[in-house]
């Protein structure tokens, strides 16, 4: 992943509504996390919206999109996270996520795109990790898709509907998860070029589609 992600303006109300729709479980939101940073363009250390467990309860929260020295966190390196593994398990909404090319496109320029499944809910979650203070969270990251693996070789691991409950609920065992989990969306991506992303722009222009000019050599001005 690049660093960004969108994440539109779902509120903890509307995230509360999906949750209980995925888990059966007594759901709540804590009303004394900061407030998250919605829109269509977030940038890590910024706060962003989890769900997650803690003693059979759902929580709606916000943390802090950065876990110590990475706002990411690979599925296969568990040991590392190994405490979060096990005890600190979440769920992040979002829209899609921005990645950049690592093949130099149109005359040598690199031109970022907007990637994001095909579903039915209105936003589709990231699988992550929470640091052991729940302050701050990790988002977690695999192997990309044959799909989408000629824009860049890792991605977000994106949970289907049905990983969602057995994610949070620990019934996945890390083997499983590394094997399987956000590993089931091949044929389903969508993705798009967008226009160069500056910082703080947050509106849903910051997606649109961009076909990027291209730039010719000096020689084809005088064919």
């Amino acid at each position: 992943m690049c660093g960004k992600f969108a994440a539109g303006h779902l509120t903890q109300a509307q995230m509360l509504d999906i949750m209980e729709g995925f888990l059966k479980a007594p759901w709540r939101i804590d009303t004394e996390a900061p407030s998250i940073t919605s829109g269509f363009q977030i940038c890590p250390s910024e706060q962003i919206s989890v769900a997650y467990l803690s003693d059979s309860e759902g929580i709606i929260s916000s943390c802090r999109w950065n876990t110590g020295p990475s706002m990411n966190a690979r599925i296969e390196n568990d040991s590392y996270w190994q405490q979060s593994w096990n005890n600190g398990r979440c769920v992040i909404p979002a829209v899609g996520y921005f990645e950049s090319s690592e093949i130099i496109e149109f005359s040598g320029q690199r031109w970022p795109h907007f990637i994001t499944v095909e579903r039915n809910a209105p936003v589709m979650f990231f699988a992550g990790l929470l640091s052991p203070d729940g302050k701050s969270c990790a988002i977690m990251t695999r192997d990309a898709s044959p799909q989408i693996a000629k824009i860049h070789d890792r991605m977000p691991v994106i949970c289907s509907d049905t990983d969602i409950e057995p994610w949070l609920t620990y019934d996945m065992d890390i083997r499983s998860a590394q094997a399987e989990l956000g590993a089931s969306w091949e044929g389903r991506f969508n993705w798009h070029t967008v226009k160069a992303i500056k910082r703080g722009r947050r509106g849903p222009d910051v997606i649109e589609p961009f076909d990027p000019p291209v730039q010719t050599s000096f020689m084809d001005r005088f064919i």
